[in-house]
């Protein structure tokens, strides 16, 4: 299927990321957190 990316943040650090990631997974999405 298609996919589509979309880039959330900046967070202040890596654990408000790592929230972030589960309340999209809780969504049944991928999501994966990157430092740039």
């Amino acid at each position: 299927g298609k996919r589509t990316r979309v880039r959330v943040g900046p967070f202040s650090d890596r654990a408000e990321a790592d929230k972030a990631a589960a309340r999209i997974k809780a969504l049944d999405l991928s999501a994966s957190v990157l430092a740039l």
